[in-house]
């Protein structure tokens, strides 16, 4: 329709990303909570392959950098809980950093990239968790929290790595955060990952959010309407 593409055009979210990952479940999403979750870090260091292999299974070898933000949404359940997950995969590129960080706000989870082959990318990690304390301190504020996971991709290329995984536990500690070394072409640890940091986001949410079952989420400038074609398998 028109107006479903006029509303991804409006947000910066790519059509080709907008297809639901949910799984068959009669709750309406008023019934159970919703959890924002980002994946951040920088340019090509998987975070594209990690959502495509937890979201839908699949790996490309292909890289396409992310133009701006793409996102997915998943239905999980948690404990016992039904929970709708809005994965949000933002641009690495310097670029593109106004509008990633736009989308922080309301964030209850995200996961922190970086490649285990890029020693730059990890140099970067403290500079991303830098951008995160106003989006932290805010949830905070608000009676919640925000969950932070690290992760290392790209574990398969064993000739190529130039931080260990010692390392990247080491770092992780520093910054209060759980650490898993993934390989999206193998499947490796990108599940365990993402559903660390979602139970860790459910725990985070506010009481009130909890009692009710459900959660408030900003999905950034201008997403309302891209989101809502997404959640629909971009009808």
């Amino acid at each position: 329709m028109a107006s479903s593409s006029s509303a991804r055009r409006a947000a910066g979210v790519s059509s080709s990303s907008l297809s639901s990952s949910s799984s068959s479940s009669t709750s309406s999403s008023a019934d159970i909570a919703q959890i924002k979750l980002l994946l951040i870090g920088d340019s090509s260091v998987g975070k594209t392959s990690l959502l495509l292999r937890y979201c839908d299974d699949k790996f490309s070898p292909n890289f396409v950098a992310t133009i701006g933000i793409d996102f997915k949404v998943k239905q999980l359940s948690i404990d016992g809980a039904q929970v709708r997950a809005q994965l949000w995969d933002t641009a690495g590129q310097e670029r593109f950093r106004t509008i990633t960080t736009s989308y922080f706000r309301g964030a209850h989870g995200i996961l922190v990239v970086f490649d285990l082959s890029q020693r730059s990318s990890f140099e970067s990690v403290a500079n991303w968790v830098a951008q995160l304390r106003d989006t932290v301190s805010a949830a905070e504020a608000a009676g919640g929290g925000v969950a932070l996971v690290l992760v290392g991709t790209k574990a398969d290329l064993a000739e190529k790595l130039q931080v260990t995984e010692a390392e990247g536990a080491a770092l992780a500690e520093r910054f209060g955060m759980r650490f898993f070394a993934t390989s999206a072409k193998f499947n490796s640890g990108v599940k365990e990952a993402f559903d660390v940091l979602a139970r860790e986001a459910l725990a985070k949410l506010p009481a009130t959010a909890r009692r009710e079952g459900k959660a408030a989420v900003d999905l950034g400038p201008g997403a309302a309407g891209a989101e809502a074609a997404a959640s629909c398998g971009g009808c």
